[in-house]
């Protein structure tokens, strides 16, 4: 046993906190997958890799730390093997801050249900909207009867940002805890289910589309039975607390409505100041990135538009909600090239950017185009459009010899009503 290499037992040992990291999270490790896993990578036989994990908790027990029950310490373990398990724990824990509670995921556990208005004074929020009634009259006991239903808070006096999330959904990844969702349907089932819960769903995602990626949030973790986009029944919070850590928004991706907020503060301003500075020296006339469509999104938000026309609008900018579903239902819910009926992989852009279009001609499926994503993104950059038959343009620009553009068209001939806005994109986005 003693033949192991450092990378054989590195391994070993971080596989073996990973069974520590599901088991602390309320899972049950699947041994014998692991194992067969860790053969392959290694070599070494299950029964073998089963003992070498005895040894690990051997070691642990040694240390007067938590070992995995089922694999109980085995004594024998030889000095030299000893302290070099005792190197790579030490190493994995400086890497991993794995003893440290403020990465430990079952220490975020709500154990008490704390009113979304003492979260809110325990942050120093203004919170005297909460005291009094439509009718401005005060509220007896604002923390109980006050209204609590928004999923994300914003105290306008400090700019600071509040987000309600879900503990079960919560996840150890690369050493730290994260919370990860993609709404890409999310909302637009609740809208068949749950319209109330659907405007509370698009207020936190404009909420999110307002910050910039790293923006330090404070978190309420919540638990309790949460429901499905696809019940009528709604959720019921049990318990709920403030996480004293702070957080940041670490993903946003307006394409797939996809959200990542990360625990502790964001360490890589640099790297993303780069990809920024990039974004910003991008020359291609009409490209229409991520950053251009969040900007989009909040100035909606800020506007004096009323909810639903907002609502409506955040939504067609997103290629979602109902803009995207009358797209769709003109291509007969498939993509207008490939015939692709992936609905997870198409995309529903604009013909006449959004820029240069009226609120009425956002909102006009015939200014849409449902495409997968590798061609939404070039009708985007104008590296191609469509002639008024049908048939693709491709653009001198489009350096990239190994897509297979020729002889494309759309499946269909455009209507009278999609023939201005693809003359439009031809005219104006198109680069010759």
């Amino acid at each position: 046993m003693d033949d192991w290499s450092d990378s054989e037992l590195t391994i070993a040992v971080i596989t073996y906190r990973e069974m520590q990291d599901e088991i602390a999270a309320g899972h049950a490790p699947n041994k014998r997958s692991t194992y067969r896993k860790l053969a392959a990578s290694t070599g070494r036989s299950a029964k073998s890799i089963e003992y070498r994990m005895q040894n690990i908790s051997a070691v642990l027990n040694d240390l007067g730390q938590p070992w995995i029950p089922g694999l109980k310490p085995a004594a024998n373990v030889g000095s030299n093997v000893s302290d070099r398990i005792k190197s790579t724990l030490a190493d994995i824990a400086r890497q991993r801050d794995i003893y440290n509670p403020r990465n430990s995921l079952s220490n975020l556990r709500p154990t008490a249900r704390i009113s979304v208005y003492d979260v809110l004074c325990e942050l120093g929020f203004d919170v005297e909207q909460w005291r009094f009634d439509a009718a401005d009259r005060p509220i007896a006991n604002p923390a109980e009867n006050g209204r609590a239903y928004s999923w994300s808070y914003r105290d306008q006096a400090s700019n600071r940002h509040l987000f309600m999330l879900w503990y079960d959904d919560m996840e150890l990844y690369d050493g730290s805890i994260r919370y990860r969702q993609c709404w890409n349907s999310y909302i637009q089932t609740l809208e068949k289910t749950r319209r109330q819960t659907a405007k509370r769903a698009t207020n936190f995602l404009w909420h999110i589309a307002t910050l910039k990626v790293g923006t330090p949030v404070h978190v309420g973790v919540v638990e309790g039975s949460r429901a499905k986009s696809a019940d009528t029944d709604p959720s019921q919070v049990n318990r709920r607390a403030l996480d004293a850590e702070p957080w940041h928004l670490s993903h946003w991706d307006p394409f797939t409505q996809t959200f990542e907020f990360t625990r502790g503060v964001y360490a890589h301003v640099d790297e993303q100041k780069a990809v920024n500075d990039a974004r910003e020296t991008r020359e291609i006339k009409g490209y229409d990135d991520e950053a251009i469509r969040t900007q989009d999104v909040v100035d909606v938000c800020q506007s004096n538009r009323s909810a639903t026309e907002k609502e409506q609008l955040v939504s067609a900018r997103l290629g979602q909600g109902r803009f995207r579903q009358d797209v769709l239902s003109r291509w007969n819910s498939a993509c207008a090239v490939t015939g692709s009926s992936t609905l997870q992989a198409i995309r529903a852009s604009h013909c006449m950017p959004w820029r240069q279009s009226s609120d009425e001609e956002r909102l006009d499926p015939a200014n849409g185009l449902p495409l997968v994503a590798t061609l939404d993104a070039l009708f985007d950059a104008g590296l191609i459009s469509f002639d008024s038959d049908g048939s693709i343009l491709i653009s001198p620009r489009l350096e990239d010899l190994t897509l297979a553009l020729e002889g494309l068209t759309l499946r269909r001939h455009p209507r009278e009503d999609e023939q201005a806005y693809l003359a439009y994109h031809r005219q104006k986005v198109f680069l010759p």
